[in-house]
């Protein structure tokens, strides 16, 4: 229900990715449960059960590598609430690439362990409360 809940907030539109679907540009796509979601050239999506990263699957890490990898500056990283550390490795990709990193403040996290990680290793571009996320995400993303 992931997708359907923040898309009731979002202006952009919002789905689960599909196997083989076309990155299109301002759509915010969420891994299928218990799935990697990666970026491959030339922006199709593709859904794996590789190994668990951090222990998640699907993990952020794996998914922003791809994405800098394909995408470059053009990709926006956002890490938001969770436990471990999954997301932070992933941004460093994300800004090598010269893509922006986008942080939720992690006192408005139900668990701030992934955007406080994040912090500890990143030079977030922005770090925003969530009621701030959706906001900011169009913002940037009409901006690209």
């Amino acid at each position: 229900m992931l997708a359907e809940i923040v898309g009731r907030f979002s202006p952009l539109p919002v789905s689960y990715a599909g196997q083989g679907e076309a990155v299109v540009r301002g759509h915010v796509y969420f891994a299928s449960p218990d799935l990697h979601l990666t970026v491959v050239a030339p922006g199709v999506l593709v859904l794996s059960e590789g190994e668990k990263v951090h222990f998640s699957r699907p993990a952020a890490d794996v998914l922003f590598h791809s994405a800098a990898s394909v995408f470059g500056s053009r990709v926006i990283g956002v890490v938001m609430t969770g436990g471990d550390a999954d997301g932070a490795e992933g941004l460093q990709m994300v800004k090598a690439a010269g893509g922006l990193c986008v942080v939720q403040h992690p006192a408005t996290a139900t668990n701030p362990d992934m955007p406080s990680n994040a912090l500890l290793i990143n030079h977030a571009d922005y770090v925003v409360p969530l009621d701030e996320m959706a906001t900011l995400l169009t913002r940037l993303v009409e901006g690209l």
